[in-house]
Order: C-alpha cells, then sequence, then structure tokens
C-alpha cells in the first residue's frame, strides 16, 4: 500500500488501535454499527469481516481483536483469511456478469487483481496463504465462463486455469 492509497482512503491502516468490542452470532460479526459476515484465520490470529451494502461495501481486518485494516469494496463477498494475514475476496459487482477476486496482505497492499468477465462463486486461500483460487460461473463471455482460476500469491501470478 502506497501513500496514494491512504490519502484516497482505499485502505486505512489502523496504528495501535484498541480492541474491537464485537459479537459473532452463527456467521455474523457484529461491532458497533457494523455487522457483517466473516472468516476466522485457521490458528485464529486474524479475523476478516466484510459487508455489502449497495455499492458501499466495506471490510475490515482484525488481528489478535484490534482493527488492522479497514477500507471500502464495493461488493465485497466470498471473503477467507490465511494463518499470515493474507486475504482474499471478491467484488461482486452490479454490472451484470463480471466480478474481481482480490488478494491482499495485511498492511492493505494488494498482491493480485483479477477481472473476469462472469459473476464469481466459490473462493479460497490455502492456510499459510501461498495459494488461492476461484471459480468464475457460467457466463456469455467464453474466456471465463466456467473455469477455475489457481494463483501463486508469493510469486504474484495465475498458475493455471481449468475448465469446471
Amino acid at each position: 500500500m502506497g501513500l496514494l492509497d491512504v490519502l484516497k482512503n482505499k485502505a486505512k491502516i489502523s496504528q495501535k488501535s484498541p480492541k474491537l468490542n464485537y459479537s459473532i452470532t452463527d456467521n455474523i460479526l457484529s461491532a458497533g454499527d457494523f455487522t457483517g459476515e466473516y472468516h476466522q484465520s485457521p490458528k485464529g490470529k486474524f479475523i476478516l469481516t466484510w459487508k455489502d451494502q449497495n455499492e458501499n461495501g466495506k471490510y475490515i481486518l482484525l488481528e489478535g481483536g484490534k482493527v488492522k485494516l479497514q477500507a471500502k469494496m464495493r461488493h465485497p463477498d466470498n471473503g477467507m483469511v490465511s494463518n499470515s494475514g493474507v486475504f482474499i475476496l471478491s467484488d461482486l459487482t452490479s454490472k451484470g456478469m463480471y466480478g474481481v477476486f482480490h488478494i491482499i496482505n495485511s498492511d492493505g497492499e494488494t498482491l493480485i487483481k483479477q477481472r473476469f468477465k462472469a459473476n464469481l462463486g466459490p473462493a479460497s486461500i490455502s492456510d499459510d496463504g501461498s495459494f488461492a483460487v476461484c471459480q468464475a460461473l457460467e457466463s456469455t463471455g467464453k474466456s471465463d465462463s466456467c473455469k477455475l482460476f489457481f494463483f501463486d500469491i508469493k510469486n504474484r501470478k495465475l498458475l493455471w486455469k481449468k475448465n469446471t
């Protein structure tokens, strides 16, 4: 994340944040006026929570119960966080058959941003944050329709894509 990202309020890193008072019920995390879906890293150090709010979505990454970063994303969904704090989110745009898959580190730096001419389905990240996978659903655009995409996060590249 660069200085311009901070100035544009794309991602805000919280320095010395106090512990956040939150509660979890079923698959929902509530903190103050924020309520959203969440995923906890396998070892429990990180929690990623997100909420889609009609083009004004938001996500928050907690580390040890404290806000590590928060940022806006139009329609965040399918979030998962690894033990290293690297996380994935799909931006399910409102522009028809179109989606964006994001891989972001715990400092708010976008490691991979992949646009698809298809709606996005299930996604996952490895426990250590080295690899991620997402599925593009059926669409009118043949290039991304019904494909599985596998990413090498360390080298910031798409390793392969296969028909599903």
